[in-house]
């Protein structure tokens, strides 16, 4: 299962048209679109925000472990072009200063260039000054401290679009601009959905050997103890 979790509208849109998603109409807490395997639901805007609807779609959808969770948005950044996708290596609180690493564990082979990795300092109120390195979001402390609550910390993973930096600023943007945003990542999102799915099998194929492998073990150790009165009985 894939969940998409992400704060606007205009985030949402070209999301649900590429994967053909479906508002589901029964859902009254939330926006949400669902398709075969996949759902998406729109938070809203901040870090409380995104802890509640991360916490909604897991009640609702079930807490598979091996489920994959992306948080992708728009973000602010003091360097980076305007419409440079990033992933999050690093997931700062500004409020708080708590810190969350998200496991790096993909070949890297899927991701067209250019791709890179970044801090994502979430911040409560939009950043305008964009004084410290790595890109300002509102959602992802939020969201990634949640899921990880619910699911593998491998599998959950913040992508987020640069839409707003020094020379772009936070309040010329618009809707019409963050959907045009979103929509030319779309192929970096795909990539990230593959990986993330592949890793998905590996941990789940994973977790099934273990268990055979501990199953197996309980399985001996209950036949030893049943045979062992027996064989203390032949030996008297």
């Amino acid at each position: 299962m894939l969940r998409f979790v992400v704060a606007l509208d205009a985030e949402a849109r070209p999301i649900v048209e590429r994967f053909r998603l479906a508002r589901d109409a029964d859902d009254r807490s939330f926006k949400v679109f669902r398709g075969e395997q996949r759902v998406l639901i729109v938070s809203g805007v901040g870090k409380v925000a995104a802890a509640a609807a991360t916490a909604h779609l897991s009640a609702t959808c079930g807490g598979e472990r091996d489920a994959v969770w992306l948080n992708v948005g728009v973000a602010g950044h003091g360097t980076r072009a305007v419409g440079e996708a990033v992933l999050a290596h690093k997931i700062l609180d500004r409020a708080s200063g708590r810190a969350w690493y998200p496991p790096q564990l993909f070949t890297g082979r899927a991701f067209p260039a250019p791709f890179a990795t970044d801090q994502v300092t979430t911040v409560d109120r939009p950043e305008l000054e964009y004084t410290e390195p790595g890109a300002f979001d509102m959602e992802a402390s939020g969201f990634y401290a949640t899921a990880c609550r619910f699911a593998s910390a491998e599998l959950v993973h913040c992508l987020k679009v640069v839409s707003d930096g020094p020379a772009a600023p936070v309040e010329k943007m618009t809707a019409e601009g963050v959907r045009g945003l979103i929509e030319r990542v779309l192929p970096v999102v795909e990539a990230l959905v593959e990986e993330c799915g592949r890793l998905s099998r590996e941990l789940r194929g994973s977790s099934v050997q273990i268990s055979r492998i501990v199953l197996g073990r309980k399985n001996s150790r209950r036949s030893h103890e049943l045979l062992t009165p027996d064989r203390e009985k032949n030996g008297r």
